[in-house]
């Protein structure tokens, strides 16, 4: 049996081809394109819950919040985190929970602080 070419062993197809993406970088796409549908939807879920407070739906506004504080802090995203928690700590403020609307308020600024994000920079 002879030794095929560099160029012939480049140009075959393996066997389970079908299975091998089409570019090397495919599989890192999958990646992403599933990391931006999780941040999206988790962003949705920031606006359900802020609908939910304007509405004064006291039972749905935390339960959207936390779900997108659970997806990004699975995301590592820490403007995103920060976020989601200073909309927890105004439905808390709303439902006259003072003492826990601050632990999270400044919490979500430390995270602020400590990424250097100055956008909710406090003076």
């Amino acid at each position: 049996m002879r030794k095929p070419s560099a160029s012939e062993v480049h140009t075959q197809q393996p066997r389970n081809a079908a299975m091998i993406p089409k570019s090397r970088n495919a599989h890192i796409k999958l990646i992403i394109t599933g990391y931006e549908a999780a941040e999206r939807s988790s962003r949705a879920l920031t606006n359900l819950a802020l609908i939910a407070l304007q509405e004064r739906d006291y039972a749905e506004a935390p339960h959207r919040a936390e779900h997108a504080l659970s997806n990004f802090q699975q995301t590592g995203h820490d403007a995103h985190i920060a976020y989601s928690m200073s909309i927890l700590g105004k439905i808390a403020a709303r439902q006259k929970l003072y003492e826990e609307a601050r632990r999270l308020l400044e919490e979500s600024i430390g995270i602020l602080k400590r990424v250097g994000n100055r956008l909710y920079d406090v003076q």
